[in-house]
């Protein structure tokens, strides 16, 4: 058993308490990762670079998250290879009109963040055949912050974001193919509009696709670039595909 290094510091202890909560709402929600980052890592595990591993990985959350902050994201946790980040603040309108189109203007950072996290990846130094890219989940509503530490005033002290808009943003991404984001189905014209002018300003295009989540059937949204080819069979259940339920 090594006595010493980061493998020492893995004594077994009881997690931080959760000691404060605060809903989001409405909160829009990203977790994306990279695709094929085993293009960075492979390379450098196998000649036993981990010093160069380190260095590759800390570039890596220097790039993606001031991409997230430039579009006024907030990055909640990164282990270098994904992303969740937080778009939207707690604000109180007394127009509807007023907080929607905010609600939409939160929407756009989060895809315009993605779409350009896409792009710098383009230019990442990989130690692979080819760049890195990105496959992203973005879900909106009420989400939660969650604060955990010994006390307020503590300094070891860790911020979590949990919710079902949290969950489903993952689950959306598991969805995504390689410079993909899939998003929640947009039943409003004006909002699917909206999201088109976003995106085609960056060569993407998107189109409703069926699917099926634990055991829920539903609709998504999936963006893709522009000329690639959508998934065989069209609208059809992917998620039953790729991880198939009792019927």
């Amino acid at each position: 058993m090594p006595s010493s290094g980061l493998f020492a510091r893995l004594a077994p202890k009881e997690p931080l308490p959760l000691i404060q909560a605060e809903a989001i709402s409405p909160a829009v929600i990203l977790f994306a990762d990279i695709y094929n980052y085993e293009e960075l890592i492979r390379p450098l595990l196998s000649w036993g670079r981990l010093p160069a591993l380190v260095q590759g990985f800390n570039q890596l959350i220097s790039s993606m998250t001031a991409v997230i902050l430039r579009h006024q994201g907030y990055l909640i946790q990164t282990t270098g290879e994904s992303y969740q980040a937080l778009f939207g603040a707690p604000t109180t309108f007394s127009d509807p009109a007023q907080e929607e189109e905010s609600f939409r203007q939160t929407i756009a950072q989060a895809l315009r963040a993605t779409l350009e996290m896409m792009e710098a990846l383009k230019n990442f130094p990989s130690t692979g055949a080819g760049s890195l890219k990105l496959s992203a989940g973005i879900d909106w509503g009420e989400a939660y912050l969650l604060l955990r530490g010994d006390s307020l005033q503590s300094p070891a002290q860790e911020i979590l974001l949990a919710g079902e808009t949290a969950c489903m943003a993952r689950r959306l991404n598991e969805l995504a193919r390689d410079n993909e984001v899939v998003i929640t189905n947009l039943v409003d014209e004006a909002d699917r509009q909206f999201v088109q002018e976003v995106i085609s300003a960056s060569g993407f295009r998107m189109f409703t696709q069926k699917t099926e989540m634990k055991g829920k059937k539903g609709k998504i949204l999936r963006i893709l670039e522009e000329g690639k080819e959508e998934p065989a069979g069209g609208p059809a259940d992917l998620w039953s595909q790729m991880f198939p339920f009792p019927r």
